[in-house]
């Protein structure tokens, strides 16, 4: 007596498996993909803004022998805008600025999403100072809430904040 099961329909079965698998792989790397390529655009915005905070004196400034640059709110808010339009004007953004000058306290402001957790960390004292005057440090820290389609699709978390911090010394 000859048992013999009909195999009819196991590759199909089997192959519907190996393309949910390699389909759910394949949107899970055009996520993180996504997410890298968001991150390197926040990179360069951060980079180019504390270029501008740095170098403000060549904008702003009438007097270019004047030295005292400190931080205001307008300036912050300013900052936003520019971020806004270097990442698109419908972004959910915040911008955090920082400068320190010496053993002075830092001077800190943000504009934009205050919903939006932006983790940004002081300037430490050890970069001001130990030179025959003490340095400027700017810092402009920049938090953006992008859409997470893999999360949004499995975890039901539908955005996540990336953040980007640029550090510069000025003179």
């Amino acid at each position: 007596m000859s048992n013999k099961i009909s195999q009819k329909g196991t590759f199909s079965i089997e192959l519907s498996f190996v393309l949910l698998a390699m389909a759910v792989l394949l949107f899970f790397i055009f996520d993180l993909g996504f997410q890298v390529i968001q991150k390197s655009q926040l990179n360069r915005t951060s980079y180019s803004l504390v270029s501008v905070l740095k170098e403000r004196k060549a904008f702003y400034s009438p007097n270019s022998r004047d030295t005292n640059w400190t931080i205001n709110q307008s300036q912050a808010d300013q900052m936003l805008q520019m971020a806004k339009k270097l990442q698109g004007n419908n972004a959910d953004i915040r911008v955090s600025i920082g400068f320190k000058s010496g053993s002075q306290a830092e001077v800190s402001l943000s504009a934009g999403d205050n919903s939006l957790t932006c983790d940004s960390r002081p300037i430490p004292n050890t970069m001001t100072q130990g030179s025959k005057r003490d340095l400027n440090v700017y810092r402009v820290t920049i938090c953006k809430k992008v859409p997470a389609f893999y999360e949004a699709a499995f975890l039901s978390n539908k955005n996540r904040v990336l953040s980007s911090t640029s550090v510069f010394v000025g003179r």
